[in-house]
């Protein structure tokens, strides 16, 4: 993302602030002379769609792309919930509380989703767990990342030995695919110590059986699991296993937002039992409130660039997606593409046609960065 594939914006923008009229300019360059979408002189941006997943990694690309269009993001430290005005504070659903028992009630799904965008089934939790076993590896890098805030380390610095430490004695086996993305997309390693099983129901079941008498076990599993092809047969497996241990929980998880990914985030942080979420939570939307401060201030008419992001495959992202989200909802970019999820392609002549102010592309696909702004 470091890349300076960035060319010059057609105009500056010119906003209005207390009667004097001020140019937001940027040094874009001069690479509007190679044609494709360059002739316009966007904003061109590569993203990291391993970050878009229910991690809150997924700041990381609105920072960047923050950085990229509008400058240096405002400092937000110290800044309090109560410090954040109404109209700033970036509204997520709860999916957690606390029973006066001191159990928690969830929100998470059952057998009758069918992909909605809320978190429905309610679920009681009684106790705090000493084992994770989580078959998406973006749940673990939440975790990861509600550890560095607990610690007092910064995510995916090299320098997080007292997060990873915590990490691999709450997570002591991982399915063999989510080891995998665990190391290619968040860098972790993952310690021989780990146990790594199959990802058969087959394996799962085998690994349940296996567990101490004093084994409390959350299992973090995707929504899909249990609505997509042999879902049935998943949803009766989780169940049996859980009627036949009551150490043993499952909660599934979807995140089509940014604002799913939060209530995920802070119910997970809830779920393992670090109370200190609420002040990670806190931190996160202080700074959503002053990128989008600093954003009002740079654009008070609401007249923000317009954007375009297309996938690896060629498809463009509709903002009702987590990164689409980021960018209309965090951002407050206006997108180009009207269309729902990431189902469909826009012409090359609609995308010029748009000039789209800003650009991006997923840092995944291949294609020469020539190819993809379509320079003959």
């Amino acid at each position: 993302m470091e890349r300076k594939m960035i060319a010059a914006i057609c105009a500056a923008a010119i906003i209005v602030v207390a009667g004097a009229c001020i140019a937001v300019s940027h040094d874009w360059g001069d690479d509007n002379s190679r044609g494709g979408f360059y002739e316009w002189g966007p904003t061109v941006v590569e993203v990291n769609g391993d970050y878009s997943n229910c991690t809150p990694s997924f700041m990381t690309i609105a920072e960047e792309v923050f950085s990229k269009v509008y400058g240096d993001v405002p400092s937000f430290e110290g800044i309090s919930l109560s410090d954040i005005p109404e109209e700033y504070l970036y509204e997520y659903s709860d999916y957690v509380s606390t029973n006066p028992d001191g159990t928690l009630t969830i929100k998470t799904f059952d057998d009758k989703s069918v992909g909605t965008s809320v978190a429905y089934a309610d679920k009681t939790i009684g106790f705090v767990p000493n084992q994770v076993l989580a078959y998406t590896d973006a749940y673990i890098d939440t975790i990861y990342c509600i550890l560095c805030y607990h610690f007092g380390e910064e995510p995916h610095s090299g320098n997080t030995q007292l997060a990873e430490d915590a990490l691999w004695e709450l997570v002591p086996a991982l399915p063999s695919t989510v080891r995998d993305g665990v190391e290619s997309k968040y860098g972790l390693e993952v310690p021989d110590t780990v146990r790594i099983i199959g990802t058969s129901q087959e394996d799962l079941v085998s690994y349940c059986s296996s567990l101490d008498d004093d084994v409390r076990l959350i299992v973090f599993m995707s929504e899909y699991n249990i609505r997509s092809t042999n879902s049935s047969s998943w949803w009766n497996t989780n169940q049996l296993i859980e009627s036949n241990n009551g150490n043993i929980e499952f909660v599934y998880i979807l995140s089509n937002s940014p604002a799913m990914v939060l209530s995920t985030t802070e119910m997970i942080g809830k779920v393992i039992g670090y109370e200190d979420t609420d002040s990670m939570m806190t931190s996160i939307l202080a700074e959503i409130y002053v990128m989008q401060k600093e954003i009002d201030r740079l654009f008070p008419d609401g007249n923000t660039p317009t954007f375009y992001v297309e996938m690896a495959n060629g498809n463009a992202v509709g903002s009702d997606t987590l990164m689409g989200g980021i960018f209309a909802d965090i951002l407050k970019l206006d997108n180009i593409f009207d269309g729902s999820l990431m189902g469909s392609a826009m012409s090359d002549e609609d995308i010029v046609a748009a000039h789209p102010q800003v650009i991006g592309f997923y840092t995944s696909d291949t294609r020469s960065m020539d190819e993809k702004m379509r320079v003959d």
